[in-house]
Parts: C-alpha cells; sequence; structure tokens
C-alpha cells in the first residue's frame, strides 16, 4: 500500500511538471536570455518555409485598400500570398505616388500602418 502511493505520488509529480513546463515562456521571448540564446532558439522551432519566408518581402501597398478615414480591407493578393508562404516584411507600404497608384488620401498614414 505504501509503495503504491509513494508510486503515485511520484507519477503525479511528473505530471505536474510537464504541465508547468508548458506553461513557460519560451527562450525567445525570454528579455533576460541573450540575442543570440533567443535567436537560436527561435531558428530551432521555425520550419525551413518560416525561414524562407523571412527573406519575401512582396510590395506592401498591393495588399490592403483603405475603405474608409480608418478602415483597410486586406487585398486579394495579400490573402494569396500568406496562404503561398510566410512573408517577412511588406516592402514601401507607405509609399504615395504615381507608380503604386497610392495617393495620400488612398493610402496609409503612419497610424494606420502601425
Amino acid at each position: 500500500m505504501r509503495f503504491r502511493i509513494v508510486l503515485t505520488i511520484i507519477a503525479f509529480s511528473f505530471v505536474f511538471r510537464g504541465i508547468a513546463q508548458s506553461f513557460e515562456k519560451p527562450l525567445y521571448k525570454n528579455t533576460n536570455a541573450s540575442i543570440e540564446c533567443r535567436v537560436n532558439d527561435l531558428l530551432t522551432k521555425m520550419t525551413l518555409t518560416e525561414k524562407v519566408g523571412q527573406l519575401c518581402c512582396p510590395l506592401g501597398w498591393e495588399m490592403y485598400t483603405k475603405t474608409g478615414e480608418n478602415n483597410i480591407q486586406l487585398s486579394e493578393k495579400f490573402i494569396e500570398q500568406m496562404d503561398q508562404m510566410p512573408v517577412g516584411a511588406f516592402w514601401a507600404t507607405l509609399r504615395a505616388d504615381p507608380w503604386t497608384k497610392k495617393t495620400l488620401k488612398t493610402g496609409l498614414n503612419p497610424e494606420l500602418a502601425a
């Protein structure tokens, strides 16, 4: 009987330890860890597709339509791009010129872009 109780306590300690570890913040989110440790931790968790996606930088002004003073709608191009692979950043999101076909009225302002 005593052996059974000890065995049960040991089993529960492993279960609770596992649960506690699952709630711990990943190392890459730990601001007290060195940058090198954080980067290495994150890279080990990323898939190859996610790593390659960080190198992708599509044209940002094609990814949205401004539908009101403070409203933005994601474009079909954005949805297609995100379905293909992750994206590291959008290039030239705040441009307003004839080439982008965005103006100061139809493009993003710094507040909306943030």
